[in-house]
């Protein structure tokens, strides 16, 4: 599994940033759908900061899917789709490359 952590900015006035860890159910070159103890609003831009392959993926991506799934040691927790919005063309070749050498390891 992979894991990974994506950030939420709040446009309250109280300008509330939240960082929470997540794991990796589904990765493709758009987007990747993950787990995580939040809920977060659909459509919102979440930072999303973690490694793939030994290179280190950041960008940012735009909340497309959420589902509560539960909880699970008794916090809440949802399956989250995200869309890649923002990825260098450097991310973009790492993500490419990651799913590429998963593809070709399980042949």
């Amino acid at each position: 599994r992979l894991f990974g952590r994506f950030s939420l900015r709040s446009a309250d006035a109280l300008r509330l940033d939240s960082t929470t860890d997540f794991t990796v159910q589904k990765l493709s070159s758009s987007g990747m759908l993950v787990e995580a103890g939040l809920s977060p609003a659909l459509n919102s831009i979440v930072a999303v900061d973690m490694e793939l392959g030994g290179k280190r993926l950041t960008g940012t991506a735009r909340v497309a899917f959420v589902q509560d799934v539960g909880q699970a040691g008794g916090l809440g927790r949802a399956r989250i789709g995200l869309e890649f919005v923002d990825l260098t063309p450097e991310g973009r070749e790492t993500v490419n490359t990651f799913l590429s050498s998963g593809l070709q390891s399980t042949s």
